[in-house]
């Protein structure tokens, strides 16, 4: 089986991380997955547990595959965002320099 990887934009307000990060995708999660689910996610150096959103989804990463954590849970009880308010928000991020 090939794996799998997510984009995820990472549930902190701060220009340090307004950007996308991936995250490999465990086998017990395969299929599960979708876009706007919110997830939990190992986040820096102490692997601090975040709150995530999915973006998106590749089987090839944009990094070494070696350095990719994985999705460590999904937020069952969360409502997902949808994919046009994602979209949305990508798009006024690079039309007025927003985060």
């Amino acid at each position: 089986m090939s794996k799998q990887y997510v984009n995820v934009i990472v549930d902190i307000v701060h220009t340090a991380v307004d950007r996308v990060f991936q995250y490999e995708v465990p086998e017990e999660l395969f299929g599960k997955l979708s876009l706007g689910m919110k997830v939990r996610i190992p986040f820096g150096r102490g692997n601090t547990v975040r709150d995530g959103y999915i973006i998106g989804f590749t089987e090839k990463p944009d990094y070494d595959p070696e350095k990719i954590k994985q999705v460590q849970a999904v937020e069952e009880e969360a409502m997902p965002i949808e994919g046009q308010l994602i979209q949305l928000a990508a798009w006024m991020k690079e039309h007025y320099g927003s985060t």
